[in-house]
């Protein structure tokens, strides 16, 4: 049983229960994540790629209804 330690979040990690959380960079550098911490890098990666994409009909329409009603200027 080996324990290494998270770099973002401090916690201990088996590696035997979790092969995937050395991450090998092609400089040659290493990167130690826990599983929370790849899902949570995961999914702020996902909504970045989203920021500049046009809105959705659904928020379209909620916004000209916000609009119209005057909630928002």
């Amino acid at each position: 049983m080996t324990l290494i330690t998270c770099q973002h979040c401090d916690s201990e990690i088996d590696v035997a229960d979790d092969p995937r959380c050395v991450a090998y960079d092609p400089s040659g550098a290493t990167d130690v994540m826990c599983a929370e911490c790849r899902l949570r890098a995961f999914n702020l990666g996902q909504e970045r790629s989203f920021e500049g994409w046009p809105p959705s009909l659904t928020e379209r329409l909620r916004e000209a209804y916000r609009i119209k009603r005057g909630w928002r200027a």
